[in-house]
């Protein structure tokens, strides 16, 4: 009797709280809309009734919203509290996306389980100590930062990063939530793709404005030797992350191909990953190129070592058959090697002097740094290059080791790396657990973190404000327990 009257309690608490979301997520969202341009305030208001009347139909609503929570990780659809006008800062305030709204009640969920379910939390002491580590040294260094609020933004952004982790790697347990994430991936690379390929053939932005993420630098024109090339950003924000988010999330659909779903499903998904693909070429991110195919290489080396039992054979065919693909795109596409080759009159090499810099703030303060999301305020009167490259280009260094160890000091920085090692750890298991759909997609997430891992060599990007990071870590984590959790069940079946 008790236990009824808990679970009338908590389902009564649930549907308040669904009510209270649904009312703000509402009013936020026609907020917006009055900002936009017309056309596309209309089309916003007019999905929005589309989504809710789809919700009203929808029996399981934890698992909508963890559709929504998922599909909404790359668009930005967000506004900032305690807003500073500093330039070339990663974080001008506190930002505020419906992706938040969306998680606080998610989160608030799951906490009402956990306390009035009694359900188990799981800390995953492999990836959790070292990440409450990052977050201790990275706290420390707000009490160094000039601009403490700036720091403190930052702080609670890599805190929620944390909690992004946990709610994953908690709460995905069932093969058809695994398939709902890769849906939500799915729809989100599909829409991402058009804007891209809609950017490129108009020459322009498309005016949805900075709520959805299409920002002026979404759309550069830019020359390799003496031909002009145009790079499309989507709705991510700048060429370089589309092309980061596309790396992150096109091998778990390749490695989706290779399940046992329905042939017209996977048909789609394979549709979906070609667009992706064809989206990532126009970014023209070198950077971008170069990490996505050591992320496909080992992702398809990972597919044939688990097709042909872990031989040599499956690490051949993975390689020829990727390389063979690299030469036919770059046989085919003259604006592909003239972005590789041709003269691209000095941005490659200013990355040099820029590491330079923060190399000379990590000697100066090893412990500490400058500060977390203080680079830019500190990091002139730490050039001493010949071209004062802080003053030329006044951006935080293209590497998001450097920005760590540079910022809250290389303790910091050797945390993130004990993060990252854990999760590959876990990640091995999935080469050990055959063509189940819990190891096939987790080797997919686990090539995006590979390629996520390189492209940072030398790209911007810092992971308190990566959600989909974390995001990505708790997925390996959750499908590397559904897999130890059934291989114990069977070996009690066996004994």
């Amino acid at each position: 009797m008790k236990e009824d009257r808990t679970g009338h309690a908590y389902l009564l608490h649930q549907k308040n709280i669904v009510v209270v979301f649904l009312g703000v997520a509402v009013g936020t969202i026609i907020i917006m809309a009055s900002n936009m341009d017309p056309k596309w305030g209309f089309a916003l208001i007019f999905g929005v009734i589309g989504f809710f009347s789809y919700f009203i139909f929808f029996s399981n609503s934890r698992r909508f919203f963890l559709f929504f929570a998922t599909f909404l990780l790359s668009i930005r659809l967000d506004f900032y509290f305690f807003y500073k006008e500093t330039s070339y800062v990663q974080l001008q305030g506190f930002p505020i996306s419906l992706f938040d709204l969306i998680f606080l009640f998610l989160l608030n969920q799951w906490l009402i389980q956990l306390i009035i379910l009694k359900k188990r939390l799981r800390f995953y002491p492999s990836i959790s100590l070292p990440m409450l580590l990052f977050i201790f040294f990275s706290g420390l260094s707000v009490l160094k930062a000039d601009d403490k609020l700036l720091s403190l933004s930052m702080l609670a952004l890599t805190v929620k990063g944390y909690l992004v982790f946990l709610y994953f790697s908690n709460n995905i347990r069932k093969k058809e939530e695994i398939i709902w994430v890769v849906v939500a991936l799915s729809t989100c690379m599909v829409i991402q793709s058009i804007v891209g390929f809609m950017q490129y053939m108009t020459g322009g932005t498309l005016g949805l404005g900075q709520l959805f993420g299409e920002f002026d630098s979404s759309f550069k024109e830019g020359w390799a030797g003496s031909k002009g090339i145009s790079r499309v950003g989507g709705l991510i924000g700048t060429p370089n992350g589309l092309a980061m988010y596309l790396n992150s999330f096109i091998p778990v659909l390749l490695c989706f191909l290779f399940t046992d779903q329905g042939r017209r499903f996977r048909t789609v998904i394979g549709l979906v990953m070609l667009m992706g693909m064809l989206a990532q070429l126009l970014t023209f991110s070198r950077g971008g190129w170069v990490a996505f195919c050591i992320g496909m290489l080992i992702t398809l080396c990972g597919l044939f070592w688990i097709r042909f039992g872990g031989s040599i054979k499956a690490l051949v065919i993975g390689g020829t058959s990727f390389v063979v693909v690299l030469v036919l795109v770059f046989s085919l596409s003259g604006s592909v090697r003239n972005r590789l080759i041709e003269d691209d009159y000095g941005s490659a090499y200013s990355r040099i002097p820029m590491m330079m810099v923060a190399v000379n703030i990590i000697k100066d303060k090893p412990v500490t740094g400058v500060g977390l999301n203080n680079y830019t305020v500190e990091m002139h009167q730490y050039d001493f290059s010949r071209r004062n490259i802080s003053y030329t280009f006044p951006f935080p260094v293209h590497n998001a080791y450097l920005i760590i160890a540079a910022e809250s000091g290389i303790f910091a920085l050797l945390s993130f790396i004990w993060v990252l090692l854990a999760a590959s750890k876990k990640s091995l298991l999935f080469l050990k657990s055959g063509d189940k759909l819990p190891a096939l997609i987790g080797l997919g997430f686990s090539g995006g973190i590979v390629s996520w891992c390189v492209h940072v060599l030398v790209k911007i990007d810092y992971i308190g404000l990566n959600n989909n990071l974390w995001f990505t870590l708790g997925i390996i984590v959750a499908l590397h327990c559904i897999l130890s959790e059934d291989m114990t069940v069977l070996k009690n079946k066996n004994q």
